[in-house]
């Protein structure tokens, strides 16, 4: 499905139907929540990326719920070994590994708006 949404937004087939978005056409079309949807557009476009995750959840070995945290923080460099890890940890697990790195990531931006004083 993550694939269809993907080629669909890539190709704006949405614009014929008079949405906005990708995530409004679903929402007008499947009747899912807003919130739904964008994370539905979001990890298919990071699955993009992750091959190796994107094969980890086509073939069972990730759930919905644990694939769509580990796009978080998972990135092409570590796509392959986070593939191979990942589906040893609980859903959970992997949500506080996205909650640690969303919070480095709001970290290090607001490091970078500060002036540095030697």
């Amino acid at each position: 499905m993550l694939d269809v949404i993907t080629a669909s937004d890539r190709q704006e087939d949405w614009r014929i139907d008079g949405a906005t978005s990708m995530a409004a056409w679903l929402v007008a079309m499947l009747h899912v929540s807003y919130a739904t949807a964008t994370e539905w557009v979001r990890v298919g476009v990071a699955l993009d990326q992750l091959p190796h995750l994107r094969e980890a959840f086509s073939e069972g070995m990730l759930s919905w719920d644990q694939v769509r945290h580990a796009t978080v923080f998972v990135t092409p460099d570590d796509d392959e070994g986070a593939a191979q890890d990942l589906p040893g940890c609980s859903a959970a697990q992997i949500e506080e590994m996205a909650k640690f790195a969303r919070r480095r990531h709001l970290r290090e931006a607001e490091d970078s708006k500060r002036p540095w004083h030697g």
